[in-house]
C-alpha cells in the first residue's frame, strides 16, 4: 500500500503533508508542507516517507511545545512602534529572508522540476501582485504579512494608520523581491546583501547577540574561546556542525536543547544519506561544545552526551589499497617521462604517489615538507622529518606546518627504493636553487592545507588519463598499501605505528625519549617489498 503523503510528479516522487491547524502560523502561513524526495524509485520513495514522517512529528511536537512555553527562552514578543524607519527595516527582513532561502536552495541545487515548479509559480503570482498593487488591494499580503511578523516575534497596533503604511510598503516589498527572484532564474547575479544588508534590516531587542537566547553561533564560539589555538580544518568543522543543528533547532535556545533534540538530528542525517561515521563525527563535536557550556555554567547538562549511531553490521569498505595492476599503470604513466601536467604542480606530480607508497605518510604531511625536513643521520642515514616544528632551535611554524596529532610527529626512513629514484638527488637540487619546500608550487587554500587542490586533481587524473576505475582508490590508498606491506613483512605492530604516525596502545609508550629509536625504523623500513613493482628512476644522475 503506498505511503498516504506520497504523490508522483512527472517521474520524481514528492512529499506532502498538512501542516497541523494550530501550527499554521509557526509556517509562514503556510498549510502545507511539499519537499521533493528525489528519486524516481516507489520503492525508496516509501522509505524516505516514513523517515520524513517521523521528523516532522517530532518537529510539530516541539514547536507545539515551545507554543505552551511561550515560545522559547529569550524568544517574547516585542511591542514594536511602525515609524517610517522601523516599516522600511521590517520589509528589508522580509526580503532578506527570501532571498537567503533563495540562495539556500541553489548551493544545494535544484531538481529539474523544483526550477520549473519555482518559474512557473513566480510567473503566475506576480501579475495578481502587481494587479492588486494598481488598484490599491493591499488587504491581500495581510495573511502573509501577519505570519512574517509573528515569526519575527513583533507585535504591532493592526488598528493604526501605519499599519496600512506597513501593508503598503510590504506588497512593494513582495514585488521586488518576485522580480529579483526572476532574474536570478536567468542567470543573473544579484548579491542578497546589496539588496537587504544585514546593518539595515529590523532587529529586535531579542535577537540582539548576546541578548536572551544562547544560540548555535555562542554555543561554538564559547567552546572557540575556550581551548587553545586550533587549525582552520578543526574549527571550521566545528562551526559547520554548530550551524547545522542550529539550523534545525529552528531558532530554539541552545540551553532548551533535550537528548531527543539531539537524537532527532541524528536521524535526520541519516535520513540526508550521511553516513554513520560522518554522523557520530557530528556529535562528536557537538558533545564537545555542549560541554564546555556545562563547564562554564551557563546550561546544566550536556544533551549530546551517550547517544549511539546505528552502524551496520558489516562496516562498508570506504577505502581499498592499490592493486598490482594500478601501481603498475601509476609508475608507468607518462608523468614519470617527463610528461607533467600543470595542474601537478612541478615536482609533485611525480615524486608525491612515489613517497606516498613508500613512506605511507599522509598526504598533507608529505605536501608541507621543507627541504630541510630531509635530514641526515651521521649513524642511520638519511629520514623524513615528520614535525611541526622548523628549523634546529625547533621554533614554531603557526600555519607553514601541522600534524594531525601529537602521535604524528616522527622520523620516516629514506627506502632504498626510494633513494634508487634519485629522491636524495631532487633534495640536493632542491637545496642548490635555494627552495625551502620540497614543493614550492602547492598553494595554502582556505583551510591552511597544502594539499587541498593537488588531491582533486589526482583523482581527477587517476581516473581519466591512468586509467584507475575504483572510486575505492585514492591517494589514501598508498598509505594502505604500506602498512599492509608492514604487516606482510611481519614487522611489529609498535614499529609500524611509528612511522605511520598512528596512536598506539599501551601506557608505556608515553615514556622514555619522544622519538621512536630510528635504528628500529631503518630496519623496518628495509623489510618493505611491493613485489612486482619498482619505481622509475625520476631524478636523473646530473651530466
Amino acid at each position: 500500500m503506498a505511503h498516504p503523503n506520497i504523490e508522483i510528479r512527472g517521474s520524481v516522487y514528492w512529499y506532502r503533508r498538512r501542516i497541523p491547524v494550530d501550527l499554521i502560523s509557526a509556517y509562514d502561513g503556510s498549510r502545507e508542507i511539499r519537499q521533493s524526495l528525489k528519486t524516481k524509485s516507489p520503492k525508496e520513495a516509501e522509505r524516505l516517507a516514513r523517515l520524513k514522517s517521523v521528523e516532522l512529528d517530532h518537529q510539530f511536537d516541539r514547536k507545539r511545545s515551545l507554543l505552551a512555553a511561550g515560545l522559547a527562552p529569550g524568544f517574547e514578543f516585542v511591542d514594536t512602534e511602525l515609524t517610517d524607519e522601523q516599516i522600511r527595516r521590517l520589509c528589508l527582513l522580509w526580503q532578506r529572508s527570501v532571498l537567503e532561502t533563495d540562495d539556500q536552495n541553489r548551493i544545494g541545487g535544484f531538481l529539474e522540476t523544483d526550477y520549473d515548479d519555482l518559474r512557473v509559480h513566480l510567473d503566475e503570482v506576480e501579475p495578481a501582485l502587481r494587479q492588486a498593487l494598481a488598484r490599491g488591494q493591499i488587504d491581500v499580503v495581510a495573511p502573509a504579512l501577519h505570519a512574517f511578523l509573528w515569526m519575527s516575534r513583533v507585535r504591532v497596533d493592526e488598528k493604526s494608520p501605519a499599519y496600512r503604511q506597513l501593508q503598503f510598503q510590504f506588497l512593494q516589498a513582495i514585488i521586488q523581491t518576485v522580480e529579483t527572484q526572476k532574474r536570478r532564474l536567468v542567470g543573473e547575479v544579484i548579491q542578497t546583501e546589496a539588496v537587504a544588508p544585514i546593518s539595515a534590516v529590523y532587529l529586535p531587542p531579542t535577537a540582539q547577540p548576546g541578548a536572551g537566547i544562547f544560540s548555535s553561533t555562542d554555543l561554538y564560539e564559547l567552546w572557540d574561546k575556550a581551548g587553545e589555538e586550533r587549525g582552520p580544518g578543526t574549527t571550521s568543522s566545528f562551526k559547520t556542525a554548530a550551524s547545522q543543528f542550529g539550523t534545525f533547532m529552528a531558532g530554539v535556545s541552545m540551553a532548551a536543547v533535550t537528548r531527543k533534540d539531539v537524537m532527532a538530528f541524528r536521524d535526520k542525517l541519516r535520513n540526508d544519506g550521511y553516513k554513520p561515521k560522518t554522523i557520530e563525527t557530528k556529535l562528536a563535536l557537538l558533545r564537545a561544545m555542549f560541554q564546555v557550556a556545562v563547564d562554564a555554567e551557563v546550561i546544566e547538562s550536556n544533551p549530546a552526551s551517550r547517544i549511539k549511531v546505528v552502524k551496520p553490521k558489516v562496516e562498508p569498505v570506504v577505502r581499498l589499497p592499490y592493486g598490482t595492476k594500478e601501481l603498475l599503470l601509476i609508475f608507468t604513466d607518462p608523468i614519470y617521462s617527463g610528461k607533467v601536467p600543470k595542474a601537478a604542480r612541478g615536482d609533485a606530480g611525480a615524486w608525491l604517489p612515489a613517497l606516498g607508497l613508500y613512506t605511507g605518510a599522509r598526504l598533507e604531511e608529505l605536501a608541507q615538507l621543507l627541504v630541510e625536513d630531509v635530514v641526515e643521520d651521521p649513524v642511520h642515514g638519511w629520514y623524513l622529518n615528520i614535525i611541526d616544528l622548523v628549523g634546529e632551535g625547533g621554533r614554531a611554524c603557526g600555519d607553514t606546518k601541522r600534524v594531525k596529532t601529537p602521535g604524528s610527529r616522527r622520523r620516516i626512513p629514506v627506502h632504498p627504493e626510494l633513494q634508487k629514484a634519485g629522491f636524495l638527488r631532487f633534495v640536493a637540487r632542491c637545496r642548490d636553487e635555494g627552495r625551502s619546500r620540497l614543493f614550492p608550487l602547492l598553494k595554502q587554500d582556505r583551510k591552511k592545507n597544502y594539499s587541498g587542490s593537488w588531491s582533486k586533481w589526482w583523482g581527477r587524473y587517476s581516473r581519466s588519463k591512468i586509467g584507475i576505475k575504483s572510486e575505492l582508490m585514492v591517494y589514501h590508498s598508498f598509505r594502505h598499501n604500506f602498512k599492509h606491506a608492514c604487516r606482510e613483512a611481519g614487522i611489529e605492530e609498535e614499529v609500524h605505528d611509528a612511522l605511520t604516525g598512528h596512536r598506539g596502545g599501551g601506557v608505556g609508550r608515553s615514556y622514555g625519549a619522544r622519538e621512536f629509536p630510528l635504528g628500529q625504523l631503518v630496519k623496518a623500513i628495509k623489510r618493505i617489498r611491493f613485489p612486482g613493482v619498482s619505481l622509475p628512476v625520476i631524478e636523473p644522475v646530473p651530466k
